[in-house]
């Protein structure tokens, strides 16, 4: 991360590009305020409804969180709430005030310099995505990435995703077979990192490292500053290989479904 930019900016971008992704969803909705961005998928999987909370402040943190599980709950829908550490104390306090229950699986937020950045070479088949035709099968790679329904995953990605500003997904085959994808969107000097699944039978074999290493090189010929995205603990090690590291060990919080 740059001295120069603060670490709310960077935040604020990775979680804006979060709703941006979701602009074309069947079922999507997106909602900005002073304090966090809410991405909704619209479906009833917690992980395709995801806020980000940052501040700038404790009360403006809180107030998001309040707004984010109200506008969940209206909605009949699950999601996922992070708090930046920051803010951790008092967006806290609204989720224990509001009935949220922690969310079980770490996701640290992991940020990639451009200067730090180390795509690997000799990787698998890799594209980018430009053909809606493909979209099926992106979906599908996601679906069995994730345990999630298919019919979930096409209407996320939305019938328009292909042309969708500043969002591109990029592909790793193994063998010919679409193993790996990755989505990205460009908010400013940084590119959030989005829905990195790779097919449970096909993992291990280089295709998600592929895939990002891709959309890395991708958006560092177009001058993106920093990457950065939330991580599983499986996934960590692949970020790290390729110059990733936790900036942030973020507090999430829970909505459940009505």
């Amino acid at each position: 991360m740059s001295e120069a930019r603060s670490f709310d900016s960077f935040s604020r971008e990775v979680g804006d590009g979060w709703t941006r992704l979701l602009r074309g969803a069947v079922h999507g909705e997106s909602l900005l305020l002073p304090g966090g961005s809410l991405g909704i998928g619209g479906e009833a999987f917690a992980e395709m409804n995801w806020a980000d909370v940052y501040g700038p402040d404790a009360d403006a943190a809180a107030d998001a969180l309040r707004a984010f599980a109200g506008r969940l709950r209206d909605r009949g829908l699950p999601g996922i709430i992070s708090t930046t550490s920051a803010v951790a104390v008092e967006a806290g306090a609204a989720a224990v005030e509001l009935d949220l229950r922690p969310y079980e699986h770490p996701m640290p937020l992991m940020a990639c310099r451009a200067d730090q950045a180390r795509p690997v070479p000799g990787r698998l088949e890799t594209e980018r995505l430009s053909d809606q035709a493909l979209v099926a099968q992106v979906a599908e790679v996601l679906g069995e990435a994730f345990a999630c329904p298919l019919w979930m995953c096409v209407n996320m990605l939305g019938p328009d995703l292909v042309s969708l500003p500043d969002v591109d997904f990029f592909l790793a085959r193994f063998e010919g077979e679409m193993a790996s994808v990755v989505g990205t969107v460009r908010v400013g000097p940084t590119v959030g990192v989005y829905g990195v699944g790779t097919r449970p039978r096909l993992r291990r074999r280089g295709a998600a490292s592929s895939a990002l290493s891709a959309a890395m090189e991708y958006h560092l010929e177009r001058g993106a500053a920093a990457f950065g995205l939330h991580a599983s603990t499986e996934g960590a090690f692949v970020y790290e290989r390729l110059g990733f590291e936790v900036v942030d060990q973020v507090s999430s919080w829970v909505v459940d479904a009505a």
